[in-house]
């Protein structure tokens, strides 16, 4: 430290600390607006037949249900919970936002992302999601004797998965995989079952 110069407090080093991610948050969410923005546009030089089906089903929602498995040395896994909603561009494209809840022994807490949804055949879903991860940044400073604070850290996240998706008429169920890769951390493994359906 220089001499002259104040230690630097807490508030100061978490929001130096999340600059990054809160860039990454904005930049997804300037994307998905230019996204929407586009979309409003095709649909209305788009010509409609009066029959409403195409247009009835074009939004989805999804719960999911499944397990967070962290790779590298200290490897862990725990439930997770999320939640997923899309919007169908078109036959083939659409776009959306995501949150995950990885509960227990893992160090990441929470994923918010906004995915980019990519469909190359029927029951087929590809899909890469920016966005920020929410994770235990366990402090093991402790000059005091006492045990180490736990903050929450952000960080820029992308995931890459799939799913395929089975109808049961408006009923979705899809096996689903992702790979989340975090700024400077092993990827973790995302797997389990989307309930959703369309509207």
């Amino acid at each position: 430290m220089l001499l002259g110069t104040a230690p630097e407090s807490n508030a100061n080093m978490a929001a130096r600390r999340n600059r990054p991610a809160n860039a990454a948050l904005a930049s997804c969410l300037a994307v998905l607006a230019l996204v929407a923005a586009s979309d409003l546009c095709a649909q209305s030089a788009r010509p409609t037949d009066g029959s409403g089906e195409e247009e009835s089903r074009r939004n989805h929602v999804s719960l999911f249900l499944g397990a967070t498995t962290e790779t590298g040395e200290e490897s862990a896994t725990s439930f997770t919970v999320g939640a997923d909603y899309e919007r169908r561009l078109s036959d083939l494209w659409g776009v959306g936002f995501l949150v995950d809840f990885a509960l227990g022994d893992v160090s990441r807490t929470s994923l918010l992302g906004v995915p980019v949804y990519l469909h190359p055949i029927d029951p087929l879903e590809v899909h890469v999601a920016p966005g920020v991860e929410f994770s235990r940044d366990e402090d093991t400073d402790d000059t005091d004797g006492g045990e180490g604070e736990t903050d929450t850290e952000t960080k820029f996240a992308v995931r890459v998965g799939t799913a395929y998706e089975f109808e049961i008429g408006r009923l979705v169920v899809s096996p689903e995989v992702n790979l989340d890769f975090v700024a400077g951390d092993s990827p973790a493994i995302v797997y389990g079952l989307a309930f959703g359906f369309d509207f």
